[in-house]
């Protein structure tokens, strides 16, 4: 669905605009007033990034239509609904209180707690320029971004704590904006909750007398300050809004008893304990039918948004041909009580074995994991089908003859739910059927239970030992389950290294006479770059390859990717090429010359392949090989276009090439560029001239600077310098102003007589 079609159905608010109310101050009253037009609807927000040439506002304004609203927005109860959960803002001119207040009172009320900016904003809140247009135009688009999260929990029948909402960031603008000089009445337009941004039950405003300040650091406070402005204004506006002013100081019950006082006849505001929940849990761990059933018979839009997800992009129907004797490479999972170690230990024996190291939750539904309600039974059965996704994409990895190394599988999430369902009674004996392994999944070859032993733990409370805690707990149930599954218990060291070399042997001792553990670096190396040379090496990879994937994308290649196009006339239109080492800076400027020049802009992998891109292994040379062979099925497209109209392409076969060697060779062993490797392949329509573009580490706001030199990036900087001898590259540095490197490269075009 598209972004406009959302905001279609999202918003429908028009600019209230807000300059005759503002303090004649000149140019900068002008510019106050831009500020407080924001305020108005997300229409207005909109606009002003729409219309900003700034490179970060443009980023920013990506990232909100691509990653922030990603469905259309849920529905939720009417607000006359009593069977509605609560939507409760704390603002007040105290930060500490606000979070430490709204963490605690979401506890007590069972429900989320949201801060503003939203996490999927929240990565830019560093590269913005204090007390300029810019920033605030972005708190105000998160706070779309937080309505589009509650309206999301809301949904899933979760209560909402939102620190900081729409009257929190207007009251910070006005009195920025207005200074020292009289407020508007509260009655006035400007106080207007915009009609498509969802409006609170109730607004606690937490508020720091002066009599709590520290005098001798921070001084007495004039009435006039903005704090004290603040406390006057959300007085006033408590005629307009449902405020509650409270101390800063006021205890978490408090509030909370506020909430069921004023909401309890409005509000499902009392969260319900029932058995529900745990049963359905354990039910979940039974099979794949048992959890695609919750999600189907679920009446929540996230939860059919999930299921849709799944079936499209997550389990094809496809039959992978694996071999089950001693070639097969292993399939080794690594789970325990120390999430950071687990995770550097998984990475190193994945480097150590040239495999491919995955985590759970799987990479297909990895967008819900932050917007899914914590402790819900939703958020369980998610973890659970994506144990189905997560055994496709090893299936798919063994059948290109990679060994997987998955951080967390089934065993550990049932574990998790054991620990909550069986909190304070003995668990299932280790004989149960609770505990019987769902034959639609993958067994594993291993399981490594990683144990942080308590001295290792740097930040911990003293255990109570007549009450053993869920890390316990989870040792002593993988302990005895060794019984059943191939489980090696191993205590984590100090030094991770230490812990992989052990884990290590673990693994040759136990895998060595069923499963193929090592592999021949030189031989894939070989392969891939064969792969480079033409297509009938390529075609004949596909044809000599017996696993169906390979088959399918020959197929799909011969039957809807292959034409003859028409020869190309001698006063063709040009072919250009954009590359570089940052993909989005790319994509923005490749976007942006296109229409200068009027040319047909061009992706890869080519549009009758890219369906299948998502089913294929990352790291495999099955992967690489699709990658190649669309580069003739791209190339016969833009050869139907040369004749009419200029094609700019992003990324082409200099771009795969230069990715392969580098994965392929390490630092200073690269061929030379008059090697045969860099030989355009016969059959192939060479580019007229490559723009290579150069990010600088100072344009990263969080550069690595000391970056290595044997990073990949100054690496493949270094080859298109030295391939300019060969190929017509022009190598450029991003500027900060993306539109000034687009220019640069359009005039470099015109005066080249590319056009």
């Amino acid at each position: 669905m598209k972004f406009d079609t959302i905001v279609a159905t999202y918003c429908s608010v028009g600019i209230v605009y807000i300059y005759s109310l503002v303090p004649n101050n000149g140019v900068y009253g002008q510019d106050l007033s831009e500020n407080l037009q924001l305020f108005s609807g997300l229409d207005a927000v909109l606009n002003y990034f729409r219309n900003s040439s700034n490179p970060l506002a443009q980023k920013i304004l990506h990232t909100f239509e691509s990653d922030c609203i990603y469905m259309t927005p849920p529905p939720i109860p009417d607000t006359t609904d009593t069977r509605r959960k609560a939507f409760i803002v704390i603002e007040g001119n105290h930060r500490p209180s606000r979070d430490a207040l709204g963490m605690k009172l979401t506890k007590m009320l069972e429900g989320r707690y949201l801060n503003n900016p939203a996490p999927c904003l929240i990565r830019y809140l560093q590269e913005l320029l204090p007390n300029s247009v810019l920033r605030r135009a972005y708190y105000v688009l998160s706070l779309y971004a937080s309505d589009f999260n509650t309206r999301v929990q809301l949904s899933t029948g979760r209560s909402v704590v939102l620190n900081g909402c729409w009257l929190d960031q207007l009251t910070f603008s006005l009195l920025k904006t207005y200074g020292q000089t009289p407020l508007p009445s509260v009655s006035s337009q400007m106080f207007s909750w915009p009609t498509d941004l969802l409006q609170p039950d109730l607004i606690f405003f937490l508020s720091m007398p002066d009599n709590t300040q520290n005098r001798a650091s921070l001084g007495w406070r004039r009435p006039q300050t903005w704090q004290n402005r603040s406390v006057e204004l959300y007085r006033q506006l408590e005629s307009r809004y449902p405020i509650d002013i409270q101390h800063h100081k006021v205890r978490p019950d408090v509030l909370y008893n506020q909430v069921i006082k004023k909401l309890g006849p409005i509000r499902d505001v009392i969260r319900e304990k029932t058995m529900e929940d745990t049963q359905e849990a354990m039910f979940l761990f039974s099979g794949f039918q048992r959890v695609v059933e919750y999600f189907k018979n679920n009446s929540n839009p996230l939860a059919k948004r999930i299921i849709e997800t799944f079936e499209k992009d997550c389990y094809p129907n496809k039959t992978l041909h694996m071999p089950m004797d001693k070639t097969r490479r292993p399939f080794i999972v690594i789970e325990g009580n120390g999430h950071t170690s687990r995770d550097l230990v998984g990475k190193n024996l994945a480097r150590k074995m040239n495999a491919r190291y995955m985590l759970h939750p799987a990479s297909c539904m990895v967008q819900y994991l932050d917007v899914i309600p914590k402790g819900t039974l939703l958020r369980r059965a998610y973890y659970v089908l994506s144990l189905y996704a997560m055994s496709f994409n090893v299936k798919a990895h063994l059948s290109t003859n990679r060994t997987v190394i998955l951080n967390g599988y089934w065993l550990d999430q049932l574990t998790f739910s054991l620990i909550q369902t069986y909190s304070n009674t003995q668990f299932p004996a280790a004989s149960s059927d609770v505990y019987s392994f769902p034959e639609e999944l993958l067994p594993p070859d291993l399981i490594i239970y990683l144990h942080l032993d308590d001295d290792l733990r740097s930040i911990r409370p003293n255990v109570n030992n007549s009450s053993p805690n869920w890390y316990t707990r989870a040792l002593n149930l993988y302990e005895s389950l060794k019984t059943r599954y191939p489980i090696v218990v191993e205590k984590l060291y100090g030094d991770d290294r230490v812990t992989t070399e052990v884990v290590f042997k673990h693994i040759k001792d136990k895998l060595s006479s069923t499963r193929s553990i090592f592999v021949q670096d030189y031989e894939e190396v070989s392969q891939v770059l064969k792969l480079f040379t033409s297509l009938e090496d390529v075609l004949s990879y596909f044809r000599t390859n017996t696993n169906p994937l390979a088959r399918e994308i020959l197929s799909t290649f011969e039957q809807h990717c292959i034409s003859k196009p028409d020869p190309l006339p001698e006063s063709r239109k040009p072919f250009i090429i954009i590359e570089g080492n940052n993909k989005t800076s790319r994509d923005i400027i490749s976007t942006r010359l296109s229409r200068e020049i009027d040319a047909l802009y061009m992706k890869h992998p080519a549009p009758c392949l890219r369906p299948l891109t998502d089913s294929l292994p990352r790291g495999s040379v099955l992967r690489r090989a699709f990658y190649i062979l669309s580069l003739y099925a791209t190339a016969l497209e833009v050869q139907q276009n040369l004749a009419n109209s200029p094609v700019l392409l992003n990324g082409y076969w200099l771009d795969q090439l230069t990715f392969a060697l580098i994965q392929s060779f390490p630092y200073g062993r690269l061929p030379v560029v008059t090697s045969p490797v860099f030989s355009w392949p016969v059959g192939l329509l060479a580019p007229d001239v490559i723009i290579y573009i150069n990010h600088p580490d100072q344009l990263y706001h969080s550069s690595p600077l000391a970056r290595s030199h044997k990073n990949w990036k100054p690496r493949a900087l270094d080859l298109y310098r030295n391939l300019q001898t060969v190929y017509n590259i022009k190598l450029l540095d991003l500027n900060a102003d993306y539109w000034r490197t687009t220019d640069e490269i359009y005039q470099y075009i015109r005066q080249n007589h590319y056009l």
